[in-house]
């Protein structure tokens, strides 16, 4: 096909024969090549895809006013921020910590680390790191250099419980050791049951693997881009772009399909 070929995209809203009939029973829209080809590139150019069963046939009709009439004001998320999964720790006994626990072993404070683990820790966007129960467990330093240290105690006994054999983790250099993690202000839940909620950490945190945090956005307008997700518009593009395949309701968002919103520019 050619790049101004189009495709016809056409939404039923009653029986067949009815709608068939009467154009006010249905919704059809007209998509080049061109255009569905550009919708399905990510911000290097990549060709990935797109849902056009969400966007063009189940959509409701204000999602496709919004991007008719508004598409000046609006920006796809991932050309303005830089999105990336949560830590994932391939142990979470062993490196989520909590107080007991760091008392316990005695764990300097620069091995523990404000983390939130997953939504139910806050019932607010803006989350207070001294209300959050888990610690996260970072320590980037060989053995020989962590003599005398609580750290040391505690890896020494992850691995008396075997975590270090663990497949998740023995592929790691040093097993204990999660890499260099940049720590950030906005982490959005990747599993969305009612409501996706990007969280306001008061101060710089982790998040684990349970969201998509966003390290960077073009201007430094973090809260703009945290405001956008929790909008009622970032709510419809999510359910958008998001997909059903956790049962229940339940939505997931990966990270390129994070990088598709097309929310209110931060700025």
């Amino acid at each position: 096909p050619r790049d101004g070929d189009e495709t016809l995209f056409v939404s039923l809203r009653d029986e067949f024969d009815e709608a068939v009939a009467d154009s006010d029973l249905r919704r059809e829209m007209v998509k080049t090549r061109d255009e569905l080809r550009e919708a399905g590139l990510d911000k290097r150019r990549k060709l990935v895809g797109d849902k056009w069963g969400a966007k063009y046939l189940r959509s409701p009709d204000i999602y496709t006013s919004v991007l008719k009439e508004y598409s000046d004001g609006l920006v796809r998320l991932g050309n303005v921020a830089k999105i990336r999964f949560g830590i994932k720790t391939g142990a979470n006994k062993f490196f989520y910590l909590t107080r007991e626990i760091i008392e316990e072993w005695g764990i300097e404070p620069e091995f523990s680390h404000t983390a939130m683990t997953t939504p139910r820790q806050s019932a607010r966007i803006a989350v207070d790191a001294a209300s959050l129960p888990h610690r996260l467990f970072m320590c980037s330093k060989d053995k020989d250099k962590l003599a005398g240290t609580g750290a040391l105690d505690y890896i020494e006994w992850g691995e008396s419980q075997g975590y270090h054999k663990r497949a998740s983790v023995r592929s790691r250099g040093r097993w204990w050791d999660l890499g260099a993690w940049q720590s950030v202000r906005v982490g959005m839940n990747k599993l969305v049951g009612n409501t996706v909620r990007a969280y306001w950490a008061k101060v710089d945190s982790h998040f684990t693997d349970n969201f998509q945090v966003i390290p960077a956005v073009a201007g430094g307008h973090m809260k703009g881009a945290c405001a956008g997700i929790n909008s009622a518009l970032g709510q419809l593009m999510v359910n958008i772009e998001a997909r059903v395949n956790f049962g229940a309701g339940v939505l997931e968002i990966q990270t390129y399909e994070t990088e598709g919103l097309n929310l209110v520019n931060p700025s």
